[in-house]
């Protein structure tokens, strides 16, 4: 050191030195050579520094580096090299080899754009990078790079500028990953979610929407548009319960709806639904609950399916079918019942012939008395011949014009008597009313029948209606299915009503609700077989404590038809009585 120091007048140098206690430190030292004015040489000046805490920090950096470096080298997913302020590769690493086919022996000193396409290079797109990078601290782009051999890979490309303590640009750090298959992923996922878009809102058939957790509508479909009438301008972000009518909002049902599907994954239920201009349809309706890869739920799937048409053609098929029963139920009721009258009549012809015979043979006072008491049973036979045989349909219709506004008021003025102070009979019957061609006398013993059967069901007192009117039906008119011109009319009381379960057997022969000795049952099934025979129909509509309509549905005369038919025909019982209002027999039916 001190020879080094005289020749050369400086020596400079680091290395290990010992303290009095013994321990070491990292030294740097410097001997300078002393001379005089006159050049002589005096002797030597040493300063010596202790720099082992730097020695050691610049000793852990490099350190640090070369394990950076290896890690850098050794990873192999992702293109990490350095460029500097020009763009030029300064450094390269293993994974940069692997993705882009370089070697660092053939890419150190090239230009980084020859890793973009032709096209990106025309457009300046490489320049425009590394000034981003430069001006912003960062830049982050996909794209499309060239690898040695010339194929294309999609790439993700991150780079940030390398500056100095003092700020200067010194080059850039650039990582690349190689993101293809991801893409291709997204690509297909994208198509399929494209494809599904378009598959669900051309769906016109059904409401395809989605819910989230608190039921706000978040899609639209157009078959949603045409079944409900909003747009999706008007209706996502607007709750879904605003389709439940008020009465099953107020029940909780879109509520109840969230949390069974939210419960059980899955919830359907039919019911009605109110579109945006109000008006009700009949919906089918199935929610679904989406869930996260966590299985926490995160919205709702909603298809609704308009199903009215399907609806009502199951109802109007019940109601077909309940029809035809009930029909064929009262056709082999009608047939039973004519057979019977028929012998039961042939029965009475014989009794009475012998009743014939003994008056004219004379008899004395108690013989009187006797053949009188069997008349009267006649009587009352031949009344129930001619009810049984109305609803039969086997008695032979003495049809003629009737003016119902007269033959109405004729039956007002009969009943009068019979009725109670506390229940008042109405009759509203214009004259603009249609003709029609009946059996007066089964008209009027009906219209008795009904009015008695309303007298009996107000104890209490009550109003009875007798109204007509002109209709033109159609099959989905009224509850008789029929069609044409008929005249329609209705015998209305304000009674106790009559129980849904009774109300389908009003009609048949002996039914009655009424105690033993008070009705036998055959007043509503002679207006039922007056009804049928007349080429209508009779309907009755009740309900308990309000009371009970009866309408009938007599077509409206064919006046040259009825012209030419005006010879009635004698009915096959010869012992009918007149229409009676008074004494024993003044109610012949007393049913309901």
């Amino acid at each position: 050191m001190l020879a080094a120091a005289r020749a050369d007048g400086r020596y400079e140098a680091e290395g290990w030195r010992v303290r009095k206690d013994g321990t070491r430190f990292w030294s740097n030292a410097v001997v300078q050579r002393v001379v005089d004015q006159n050049g002589v040489f005096l002797g030597y000046a040493k300063i010596t520094r202790d720099i082992t805490e730097r020695v050691a920090a610049h000793e852990t950096l490099l350190q640090s580096e070369r394990r950076f470096r290896i890690l850098v080298d050794g990873v192999v997913d992702y293109a990490i090299y350095m460029l500097d302020p020009s763009g030029m590769i300064t450094n390269w690493n293993a994974g940069a080899e692997r993705l882009k086919g370089y070697t660092a022996d053939e890419i150190i000193g090239q230009h980084f754009s020859k890793f973009y396409p032709r096209e990106e290079r025309a457009k300046g797109t490489p320049l425009r990078v590394l000034e981003t990078a430069a001006r912003d601290g960062r830049y982050e782009g996909e794209g499309w790079r060239v690898r040695k051999d010339g194929s294309r890979f999609w790439a993700s490309a991150v780079v940030h500028p390398i500056r100095d303590d003092a700020g200067r640009l010194e080059g850039f750090a650039k990582v690349t990953r190689d993101i293809t298959e991801r893409r291709a992923a997204h690509e297909a996922l994208r198509e399929s979610e494209r494809q599904f878009r378009l598959l669900v809102s051309g769906v016109t058939d059904y409401a395809l929407y989605m819910l989230d957790l608190n039921g706000l509508v978040t899609s639209w479909n157009a078959g949603a548009e045409r079944i409900k009438g909003y747009t999706a301008n008007e209706i996502i972000g607007q709750h879904f319960s605003r389709f439940y009518t008020e009465h099953d909002r107020a029940a909780g049902l879109p509520a109840r709806a969230l949390y069974m599907a939210t419960r059980e994954g899955h919830f359907e239920i039919e019911g009605h639904r109110v579109r945006k201009d109000g008006s009700l349809f009949w919906a089918n309706v199935v929610i679904d609950t989406i869930r996260d890869e966590r299985g926490e739920p995160i919205g709702f799937a909603k298809i609704t399916r308009d199903i009215t048409d399907r609806r009502d053609a199951e109802i109007a098929l019940r109601q077909a079918q309940a029809q035809r029963a009930h029909a064929q139920k009262m056709d082999a009721l009608g047939q039973l019942t004519g057979s019977i009258v028929h012998d039961f009549n042939n029965l009475l012809t014989v009794v009475d012939s012998y009743v014939r015979k003994v008056k004219k043979a004379g008899a004395d006072p108690e013989m009187k008395r006797a053949t009188e008491s069997v008349e009267l049973t006649l009587e009352r036979g031949a009344a129930l011949t001619r009810q049984l045989l109305a609803f039969s349909r086997k008695q032979s219709a003495r049809s003629e014009l009737v003016s119902l506004a007269e033959r109405v008021e004729a039956v007002r003025g009969m009943v009068a008597g019979s009725i109670r102070r506390a229940v008042k009979l109405v009759a509203a019957v214009g004259p603009d009313i249609w003709p029609v061609s009946v059996d007066p006398g089964e008209l009027e013993l009906g219209l008795v029948n009904i009015v008695f059967n309303a007298r009996d069901a107000m104890p209490e007192g009550g109003l009875i209606t007798i109204t007509a009117e002109n209709m033109q039906l159609s099959s989905d008119d009224s509850a008789a299915g029929l069609e044409g011109e008929f005249v329609t009319m209705r015998v209305t009381d304000t009674g106790i009503g009559i129980a849904p379960d009774v109300l389908p057997q009003v009609f048949e022969p002996f039914f009655t609700t009424k105690g033993p000795e008070k009705g036998t049952g055959l007043g509503l099934a002679q207006v039922y077989g007056f009804a049928q025979q007349s080429g209508g129909a009779v309907t009755i509509d009740s309900e308990v404590r309000k009371g009970t309509t009866v309408t009938i549905y007599l077509p409206r005369a064919d006046m040259a038809t009825a012209l030419q038919s005006a010879e009635a025909e004698q009915p096959t019982v010869a012992n009918v009585v007149p229409l009676r209002t008074k004494g024993p027999f003044a109610n012949p039916s007393g049913t309901d």
